[in-house]
């Protein structure tokens, strides 16, 4: 009847895989691990809950940290590590060293297609408030960090270029597909998730540690949860230029 059958092409992907280098692997791997999900069948709107077990922990697993035997990733939505914080990322992505957790590569947050607008930017301001953290409690280099609204991943990065000056850059978006006739679909994002995939796999500490110069404003201020800031982390709403920068 002309049908695929599909244990067979997660088979020859994973053959694939197996001959590629380490990237392009978790790129094809990140592929075979949405087939399982995917039905041409009328499913009703994804929930939150299944959208990150089902199509987000496999290819996020997949593309950073698939066959990575220090990696971890955990659809954890606990506080992170050492955070002063009560908030707790949908999504985390660990690094070990000598079979324990050292550092955080990755965050990540999860909402169904028919989120607010408000509760989308909470959770991407989130986001960067769990990647500075981490960024300056471990001098990382580097950040990744994703926000998935629906089958849409937006992928970021943050990076420190001075004691003053994080920048959180948008790399690419890409859409899972949701059935098998979709699955094609994928195949103009694969440069895409390539890069993502390889800006991952660059994250370290950095040699030459920079001292953290700036307060966080914990998202528990922002939504007025709190209206007194801890005497550790005081604010200064002085116009920039009027302060001391060296």
């Amino acid at each position: 009847d002309g049908a695929i059958d599909f244990c067979i092409v997660q088979i020859q992907l994973l053959q694939c895989a197996a001959s590629t280098s380490d990237v392009e692997r978790k790129v094809i791997l990140s592929v075979q691990s949405l087939i399982p999900a995917l039905k041409d069948l009328k499913v009703d709107s994804l929930r939150e809950s299944e959208l990150s077990s089902s199509f987000g922990h496999p290819f996020v697993q997949a593309l950073l940290s698939g066959g990575d035997a220090n990696r971890v990733a955990r659809c954890g939505n606990t506080t992170p590590v050492e955070m002063e914080t009560y908030s707790r990322p949908d999504y985390f992505v660990d690094q070990y060293q000598q079979y324990e957790r050292a550092f955080t590569t990755c965050f990540g947050e999860f909402k169904d297609d028919r989120t607010a607008c408000v509760p989308a930017l909470f959770d991407f301001y989130r986001l960067a408030i769990f990647a500075k953290e981490e960024l300056d409690r471990h001098h990382l280099d580097s950040i990744l960090c994703f926000q998935a609204i629906g089958l849409q991943f937006t992928f970021y990065i943050m990076s420190r270029k001075s004691p003053f000056l994080y920048l959180f850059t948008e790399l690419y978006s890409i859409t899972l597909p949701r059935t098998l006739q979709s699955l094609n679909q994928l195949l103009g994002s694969l440069d895409d998730m390539l890069s993502i995939s390889y800006a991952h796999s660059l994250i370290t500490p950095l040699e030459n540690r920079i001292t953290p110069q700036i307060p966080t404003l914990q998202i528990e201020y922002v939504h007025h949860n709190q209206t007194t800031l801890s005497p550790s982390f005081p604010l200064s709403f002085a116009p920039i230029n009027n302060r001391n920068l060296h």
